[in-house]
């Protein structure tokens, strides 16, 4: 399991803590961040890109894209598109949902 994977479980269970404490806002940021770390992990394992790639690739991308996350869910998209548009358009939705929530935060 990658260092990405870990860190999203953990994420993932912190978002789960705060919502059950009513902490709603706090954890509107460790879902959005879970998902980062997990569309890292997937492009490391799904579509097999090296540490070394990604490093190179979200650095120019970020420039070029205007935003780490930007290239990063881009990037995805890109790999999605070739593979199940259905899923493609589910990512999407979540994805924008998600970074709304973000931003009202």
């Amino acid at each position: 399991m990658s260092n990405w994977k870990n860190k999203s479980n953990q994420n993932k269970a912190s978002a789960k803590l705060l919502i059950k404490n009513n902490n709603f806002s706090a954890s509107i940021h460790c879902s959005y961040y879970c998902n980062i770390q997990l569309m890292l992990h997937i492009l490391l394992n799904d579509f097999g890109k090296t540490e070394r790639e990604i490093g190179i690739e979200s650095k120019q991308g970020a420039i070029d894209q205007k935003g780490f996350h930007n290239w990063l869910k881009n990037t995805i998209t890109r790999n999605l598109m070739n593979r199940d548009f259905m899923i493609l358009r589910d990512f999407n939705n979540f994805f924008w949902s998600i970074k709304k929530f973000k931003s009202r935060c």
